[in-house]
């Protein structure tokens, strides 16, 4: 069966090493030709592209955003769900839709495909959203998709199919971090967060503690954005920019682990701390479950986002966040896990695997998706 494969980049969208795997890994989920627009809307490419589409094309893939992550087998899925139920159109289910009979529970790709074989047996039911991640539609009815304002006009019969579950992840550099705001000191007067994407969060801390918010950020878009939100910029890398004066605290979230010299950035950083100052980071848990699950699988599946993310140069578990910070100078004041519970079944099955290798198993450890670390200079 031939696909014509229609992918817009939203205007916002950001570019990057991880974005651009994960737009390789999109390419090998969805064969077909493709047909790109950036910064073009979605009717406008249909548009443009409708009149050329060839002509023996049965199905057309359209992707509002390539910024997500397809198991493969889902356009399979897709497929033979449209044509099985004779359905004008199917949608592959995403996190907005997900159908209330299946919670979601992966965090890497080897569970996103386990998810997706558990939803396999679940039917296709009456697609009800507005804003679809993925559609397969008939050829034939590719240009009356979308209405005279530009809005999605899915054909009635259009089915969501739970068996072909995706993941967006374009919202990575527009997080507010809102959980990391209780461990910010009780006064701040001038606050650095280190790769600070779009600056929501040094925003948000601007607001909350009435401070002078700043950000570094390598990603020139992301850089942009954040100009906007907080007081001052700095587009670079951390180690190569020079910044005006200290600050009494300093951020990095989700950061250290894509430092190549982590012992120099902890040293940049400590550098910049005014006495008394604070650092907070928030450093991806090695030894989370599910991590733990894909390895006892034969797994390890880069991804663009989470703890698998291809730009990771170093992987930490608590035991060794605190030996770096110490070796750097610090002294960690608190440290709280952002927890993501492990599977009672999962838990109960490895202990006693544990106890026969005579292996101390670290239940909080398998629970702590990430650790929120607040740390002071010695």
């Amino acid at each position: 069966m031939r696909f014509e494969v229609l992918v817009t980049f939203p205007p916002h969208h950001l570019d990057g090493e991880d974005f651009r795997f994960g737009w390789s890994l999109l390419a090998d989920a969805l064969p077909g030709r493709w047909h790109v627009g950036r910064n073009e809307a979605l009717p406008d490419l249909v548009q443009r592209v409708a009149p050329i589409v060839d002509a023996r094309t049965e199905l057309c893939v359209l992707v509002p955003d390539p910024a997500i992550i397809v198991p493969a087998g889902c356009l399979g899925v897709l497929t033979d769900a449209l044509v099985s139920n004779a359905a004008p159109a199917v949608v592959a289910a995403s996190p907005g839709h997900f159908p209330s009979d299946a919670p979601p529970d992966y965090l890497t790709l080897h569970g996103l495909e386990r998810y997706a074989q558990r939803c396999l047996h679940l039917s296709p039911r009456p697609w009800t959203g507005t804003q679809p991640q993925l559609v397969v539609i008939q050829r034939a009815l590719l240009e009356s998709l979308f209405g005279a304002d530009g809005a999605w006009q899915l054909p009635a019969g259009t089915l969501l199919v739970p068996g072909a579950p995706v993941h967006p992840y374009g919202d990575y550099h527009r997080s507010p971090r809102s959980e990391v705001l209780a461990l910010l000191p009780k006064k701040v007067s001038r606050l650095l967060d280190m790769g600070g994407g779009e600056g929501l969060f040094a925003a948000e801390a601007k607001r909350l503690k009435q401070c002078e918010a700043c950000v570094v950020e390598a990603n020139a878009a992301a850089a942009e954005i954040a100009s906007r939100h907080v007081d001052r910029v700095w587009q670079g890398d951390l180690l190569e920019t020079i910044f005006d004066g200290q600050f009494d605290c300093v951020t990095a979230l989700d950061v250290i682990e894509h430092c190549a010299d982590t012992d120099a950035v902890l040293g940049k950083i400590r550098g910049l701390l005014a006495p008394d100052g604070t650092f907070i980071a928030s450093i991806p848990n090695l030894g989370h479950w599910s991590v733990i699950a894909d390895l006892l699988a034969g797994r390890w599946d880069y991804l663009p986002v989470g703890i698998a993310c291809r730009s990771h140069l170093r992987f930490f578990t608590r035991r060794n966040i605190e030996e770096f910070w110490r070796r750097a100078g610090f002294r960690i004041a608190a440290v709280r896990p952002i927890t993501i519970a492990a599977p009672s079944s999962f838990a109960a099955a490895l202990e006693p695997a544990a106890a026969i290798c005579s292996v101390a198993l670290d239940r909080d450890s398998l629970d702590a998706y990430q650790f929120l670390v607040a740390a002071r200079s010695r």
